[in-house]
Order: structure tokens, then C-alpha cells, then sequence
């Protein structure tokens, strides 16, 4: 989070320069994301640790904690 202070900081005052590209690191959320959805939702990873997959309702609240970090992701982005 300092990172991002100081990142900020320097956005304000019109001194930013960029070190990462931004695609990259969106898609790589992206992709992890649909990787450990694919990985829960495995049959074969639902029989070894005896669990279920989720319905439609279970995936929704448990794709809610993730919609607040969207846009300080994006935010980071933008500022970095």
C-alpha cells in the first residue's frame, strides 16, 4: 500500500512514469481468477477433498468480495 501512496503522490503533482505494463497485470488477475474457479469447480478436485461445487447463488456471494479490488486494481494501473 506504500507503493501506492507514493505512486499517488506523484500522480498529483503530474511526475508519474510507468514500470509495469498495465495489460499485464490485469490479465493476470484475470487469469488467476479463472484458474481457481476452473480448479474448484474440478470434479476430479471435488471427489479428493469430498466437497461440492458451487451453485449459481453460492458463486455470486463468493464473487462479491472480489468487485471492491476491480477498481483499485485499475486505480493502481492508472497511477503507476
Amino acid at each position: 500500500m506504500s507503493q501506492f501512496g507514493l505512486s499517488l503522490g506523484a500522480f498529483l503533482r503530474g511526475k508519474t512514469r510507468h514500470i509495469t505494463p498495465a495489460p499485464t497485470v490485469f490479465l493476470g488477475m484475470v487469469v488467476a481468477v479463472l484458474l481457481q474457479i476452473l480448479f474448484s469447480q474440478w470434479p476430479v478436485v471435488n471427489t479428493l477433498f469430498t466437497t461440492a461445487p458451487l451453485l449459481g447463488e453460492n458463486r455470486l456471494i463468493c464473487l462479491l468480495p472480489m468487485l471492491p479490488m476491480l477498481p483499485v486494481a485499475w486505480a493502481a494501473n492508472a497511477l503507476d
